[in-house]
């Protein structure tokens, strides 16, 4: 893929709001998917409180 390729695809998803770029300046830059993030943090957060009540569970049972 040509950087014009690239440019013009994550043009397409800035526009439909998919990417947000995350730094600033024009070059060496980074983008972010906010929804794929924050789901990404949900299932992170659920699954780490899941695993406290199994210890928490498997402590109070000794």
């Amino acid at each position: 893929m040509t950087g014009a390729t690239a440019q013009i695809a994550s043009d397409k998803l800035v526009d439909a709001g998919i990417l947000t770029q995350i730094t600033d300046g024009r070059r060496n830059r980074i983008w972010q998917a906010t929804d794929v993030v924050r789901v990404l943090d949900e299932f992170a957060a659920a699954t780490n409180a899941a695993g406290r009540r199994r210890m928490d569970h498997a402590a109070t049972r000794r």
